[in-house]
């Protein structure tokens, strides 16, 4: 009968015992034990054990004692040195528990060996042939020290290390872990772990194929992990190269992640998938790149803890979803600092980086370049090409984003070139802040695989959904050459609201930054802001908005209705270029736009508003808001649909109405609907266009303290033209503008044109109304001063210096005064008001003074109309000389014609004026009535005859009319 159990003792002797395995098992059932005895000298009693296994244990008790089980064989041994294991698939080395091992695992003088050294005493120095599949290494629980150093080079089986309750540590340096059958290397429970210039390469495993921590603190330093795969289909499966869920891991000193994958359905994390408690810190010129992860975590993936990324390069990382290079969703910070991330790609979200709500995290001195989000599928969004934040803060400082796209079949609410900042969240959440501050973000995009041209802000994408909020600021920085083929070349402001509340907001703000170069191929090639239902705020201080470009609407900057927009302080938007609105264009019914102490210039519009488009809603210029040397065919300045407009403090200089067909009119501003009102020193100077040089109107206008100075009609109305209502409240000034037809300082065919505590002076007329040509219903002037303006038509029905009346009711009051205008025309009539089939009325203390015609009227020339002058002062007027060459020179002071009209002098005053021919002071037409009610005809002049009615007229002269003389207020004298 075989024995149950089997006892060897050695002798005095270095004994040795072999447990050959290779012709069978020759353990009884019971086990086998060798007890070493007395040792003669080194080596001292040997175990060998020989054989092919599945599974090899050897358990150290101490330093002599132990057992050794193969495929559940026990062997236990006393007062041995050292041992030689079987060569098995796995095999497990459990150090002792009682004493504080330190230990060495390193190649064997063997070929084809590793041992396991006691460097403490604590257990037998070990040989065993290279296992196939693992060797596993199980700590004591007194803080033991294991030091793993280069391995035998046939070495192929995945290495475990298992920690105790002490503290341990663990080193590994020059091991090569490559083309293991499972994982390369795994640790638990060990409190420190360092691995130094190993290589972990070609291993497959579930999760953490390459390396795998449970605990504690690691260091990787000089290392490279390569071509690893983690297969596994969960949520919690990936880490292609590590795996890493302790405390903190250090990546650095030229570490190189490479070319690992996580190839489950949702694998994540194809270089690192970090679950650490604390932190995750990858610097040093360590280097993650083209590794793969079906889901998420291109490069890295942290979901737990904080990450710290220094002095690196990422790059050439895949995710099918999101975060290409690095996936960031934890509540703890993020920060990356002096590194590069390029050529990284995710299938829908954060081409170099996914970032998810932490509370605070920061991108410093970093370079993303050539990122990409890219998916051939419909139904899934592709944002933020460079950067994707989901709800977080995030601040992205001293870094150069560029080159970087999004690209695919796209809807209106993807896009992000550089940077998508997103808030998604239930009714009254917070959501995410983007800081961008001291930036470059440069010849990013969006490129749609389908057409309608989908997919907004080439650079950056900021939105607010689901009553939420999403902000971004932007200082400091350039944002330049990026692209979008629907909206928002540069940026995009946009307020989604899936939830339908209208409570959102996306607010914008934009500080001493510029904005240069963009392009949309359809609106806002600049910055695109889009709000309703809920709210979208752009804030813009200093900086410039420059040279950006679109196919439509708002080169430079495109808002809607239900947001507002501020710009200020020194801001210049300047050189943009589109359709309608080059530098701004406001849209929609509502919303509000105001202008600070800012600059609009030389920007175009190739059909409406070179500087601005209102559409509707409140549009504010003030504090020294200046709008000059914009071109567009209508308002080259400014072109408004309707809503409200408002100028206070602003200068609208230089700006041109130009244009391939002859709608070329206002030149500063063009209003076709709606409410405008100038005040607080408005200046509009040297504007241009064939109507309207300064303001083209078919709206209501209210007038205060502005000037309209040097403003050129080649048409009509030289500072301005209106056929809606036009109130001059004042004090304004109209001075030394032209048109090259009517109206050199304004064209009137509206409803009412009030020209109230103002002045006209120096305008000129190629036709006439040098200072005014009114065709409205109602014309009232006062206490107003019209002064020094030309018409210079040549026919007799032309002229009217000062003011020219057609049709319509006319009132001249409260002591204005009408002076030194021309009709230098060749049958130039009117120097001071020329009045044309309509009624004029002129008030107590008037004065029409020192104007002069070359045809007739040199103060007043009356055709076809009514007119009533009470208490007026004409004198000093010239028909002789003064306007060219007489022709033939009637009336110096009022010349009236025409069929059946009246023309009543109620108290007036007509002196010292002069007519080179008939009638120094009155002339008076058959089939017209003179009524001339107290007053004085006194000191007139005509160069053709006397005093009398009838004769030359120096008073009055009488053309076969009717003259009725009477006492008024005061008695009637003419000498």
């Amino acid at each position: 009968m075989a024995p149950t159990f089997l006892v060897v003792n050695g002798g005095d002797g270095n004994d040795e015992l072999t447990a050959d395995f290779t012709g069978g098992d020759p353990v009884p059932l019971g086990g086998l034990t060798f007890n070493g005895d007395g040792q003669s000298g080194s080596p001292g009693d040997r175990l060998i054990v020989k054989g092919i296994f599945t599974d090899q244990l050897i358990n150290y008790t101490n330093a002599h004692d132990g057992s050794i089980f193969v495929d559940s064989n026990p062997i236990n041994y006393t007062g041995l040195e050292p041992i030689t294991g079987g060569n098995s698939s796995h095999t497990t080395l459990n150090l002792p528990d009682g004493v504080r091992n330190q230990a060495s695992l390193r190649n064997h003088a063997t070929t084809g060996f590793i041992e396991i050294f006691p460097d403490s005493g604590t257990f037998e120095t070990t040989a065993l042939p290279n296992p196939s599949q693992s060797l596993t290494v199980n700590l004591g629980n007194q803080g033991d020290d294991l030091t793993v150093t280069e391995l035998d080079p046939g070495y192929a089986a995945s290495l475990i290390i298992n920690g105790g309750s002490g503290n341990d540590y663990t080193s590994l340096s020059d091991v090569k872990l490559t083309h293991t059958p499972g994982r390369g290397l795994e640790v638990n429970a060990a409190e420190t772990l360092d691995v130094t210039d190993c290589i972990i390469s070609g291993n497959t495993a579930v999760r953490g194929a390459g390396m795998l921590v449970t605990s504690g603190t690691t260091t990787i330093h000089g290392s490279t992990i390569t071509n690893n795969i983690a297969t596994g289909d969960g949520s919690t499966d990936g880490g292609g190269g590590i795996y890493a869920s302790g405390e903190v891991m250090s990546i650095k000193g030229g570490s190189v992640i490479r070319s690992n994958t996580a190839s489950g359905t949702l694998g994540s994390g194809g270089g690192i998938l970090s679950l650490l408690n604390d932190k995750l810190v990858v610097l040093e010129n360590s280097c993650i790149e083209s590794n793969f992860a079906e889901n998420s975590g291109g490069g890295i993936e942290s979901r737990t803890g904080q990450l710290e990324v220094k002095d690196f390069l990422i790059q050439g990382n895949v995710a099918g979803v999101k975060g290409g290079g690095i996936y960031f969703s934890t509540d703890d910070i993020m920060d990356l600092e002096n590194g590069v991330l390029r050529l990284n790609q995710a299938g829908e979200q954060g081409g170099g980086v996914y970032h998810g709500p932490a509370p605070f995290s920061f991108i410093v001195d970093v370079t993303l370049t050539e990122n990409i989000v890219s998916n051939s599928k419909v139904s899934v969004s592709k944002r933020g090409g460079g950067v994707y934040n989901e709800g977080g803060t995030l601040s992205i400082q001293d870094s150069i984003l560029t080159a970087n796209n999004v690209t695919g079949f796209l809807d209106s609410s993807d896009g992000g070139g550089a940077i998508f900042n997103r808030y998604h969240a239930p009714d009254g959440e917070l959501g995410g802040d983007l800081y961008v501050q001291r930036c470059v973000i440069s010849n990013n995009g969006i490129i749609p695989f389908n057409v309608g041209l989908p997919g907004r802000g080439g650079g950056i994408l900021n939105v607010a959904d689901n009553s939420a909020r999403a902000g971004c600021r932007i200082y400091d920085s350039t944002i330049e050459a990026n692209a979008s083929l629907q909206t928002g070349g540069g940026i995009q402001n946009l307020v989604l609201n899936s939830n339908g509340m209208g409570n959102a907001e996306a607010t914008l703000l934009i500080q001493n930054s510029v904005i240069r170069d963009n392009t949309s191929d359809e609106n806002g090639g600049g910055i695109h802001q889009l709000g309703g239902p809920g709210q979208a705020n752009c804030s813009i201080v200093g900086g410039a908005i420059q040279r950006n470009s679109c196919t439509f609407r708002g080169g430079g900057i495109w808002t809607s209705e239900e947001s507002t927009l501020d710009i200020e302080s020194g801001c210049l938007i300047e050189g943009n270029h589109c359709q309608d609105g080059g530098g701004i264009y406001k849209d929609g019914a509502t919303g509000a736009v105001t202008i600070s102490n800012s600059t609009i210039a030389d920007n175009t519009g190739t059909l409406t508003g070179g500087g601005v488009v209102l559409e509707g809603g409140n549009f504010s210029l003030r504090e020294g808001a200046v709008v000059s040397g914009n071109v567009a065919e209508r308002g080259g300045g400014i072109y408004m649909f309707d809503g409200y407009l408002t100028f206070n403090d602003t200068l609208v200089r230089n700006n041109r109405a130009e244009g391939p067909t002859s709608a070329r009119r206002g030149g500063g501003l063009f209003i076709a609907d709606g409410y405008a009102s100038f005040f607080n020193n408005t200046v509009f100077q040297a504007n241009e266009a064939i109507d309207g040089g300064g303001i083209f109107s078919y709206a209501t206008t209210t007038i205060g303290d502005a000037t309209f100075e040097g403003n050129r009609a080649l048409g009509e109305g030289g500072a301005i033209w209106s056929s809606g209502d036009f109130d001059f409240e004042g004090p304004a000034v109209v001075s030394n503008n032209t048109a090259g037809s009517d109206g050199g300082g304004i064209y009137s065919i509206g409803l009412n044109l009030a020209f109230w505590e103002s002045t006209l002076s120096g305008n000129r007329a190629g036709r006439s109304g040098g200072g005014i040509w009114s065709g409205s219903q109602n014309l009232s002037i006062n206490q107003a001063t019209i002064t020094g303006n030309t018409a210079s038509g040549d026919e007799a029905d032309e002229g009217g210096g000062g003011v020219f009346i057609e049709m319509g009711s006319a009132n001249l009051m409260g002591e204005s005064e009408i002076a030194n205008n021309s009709a230098d025309g060749i049958l130039g009539s009117g120097g001071g008001v020329l009045l044309l089939y309509g009624d004029l009325t002129v008030s107590a203390s008037c004065v029409i003074d020192n104007n002069s015609a070359n045809r007739s009227g040199g103060g007043v020339e009356i055709v076809d109309g009514m007119a009533t002058f009470n208490q007026t002062y004409i004198r000093d007027n010239d028909v002789d000389g003064k306007a060219g060459i007489p022709n033939p020179g009637n009336g110096g002071g009022v010349h009236i014609s025409g069929d059946f009209l009246t023309a009543t002098f109620n108290d007036c005053v007509v002196e010292n004026n002069v007519a080179a021919s008939e009638g120094g002071g009155l002339w008076n037409q058959t089939n017209t009535v003179l009524n001339f009610n107290g007053g004085r005809i006194v000191s007139n002049t005509s160069n053709s005859g006397g005093g009398t009615i009838n004769d030359g007229g120096g008073g009055v002269f009488n053309n076969g009319g009717v003259v009725l003389v009477s006492a008024g207020l005061s008695p009637t004298t003419i000498m």
